[in-house]
């Protein structure tokens, strides 16, 4: 049964860990706090930095959750704004005000994650690999047997018929 780590079990674990992410050296905090420098550098080693991470990621967690807080603020101010507009017959303002919520609710769309944005790169309609693919099976033409293997390999992966 593995040891459980003497720095995640001490008293003032969160100190300890503040003063490694600081960058205050093993022999000091082991000095400081009643530990061996052998047990503090293997804490620094492999757990500081999941803790970073899950810290890190709490971090991007609670920043996501105020834009969204904010973005659903903005929204309910622009539908309120376009109501006022379309009660006054300013139709002109209403339909800008119809404009900026498409633009926040794509915002919105985004920050959720249910647009995607990043380019999406088919790579057996690249130029590139068809001149690869096309070189290889003519390198290899002199050697059938190698050349049917590769070309099964190659529709098998989904890469199409030469």
């Amino acid at each position: 049964m593995p040891r459980r780590c003497s720095v995640c079990s001490h008293d003032e674990s969160h100190a300890i860990n503040v003063e490694l992410v600081c960058g205050t050296g093993n022999r000091r905090v082991a000095s400081q706090y009643g530990l061996t420098e052998i047990s503090v550098r293997r804490h620094r080693r492999e757990h500081i930095p999941e803790l970073l991470t899950k810290a890190k990621e709490s971090v991007e967690r609670e920043e996501a959750r105020d834009l969204e807080t904010a973005l659903a603020r903005e929204i309910r101010d622009i539908q309120r704004l376009k109501g006022a507009a379309e009660e006054g017959e300013d139709y002109r303002t209403a339909l800008y005000a119809c404009d900026k919520a498409l633009k926040a609710l794509e915002l919105q769309a985004k920050v959720m994650q249910i647009i995607q944005t990043s380019p999406t790169l088919n790579l057996h309609l690249s130029a590139e690999w068809i001149e690869l693919r096309t070189t290889l099976l003519c390198a290899l033409e002199a050697y059938p047997e190698a050349r049917g293997s590769v070309l099964r390999s190659l529709e098998g992966a989904g890469g199409g018929a030469a």
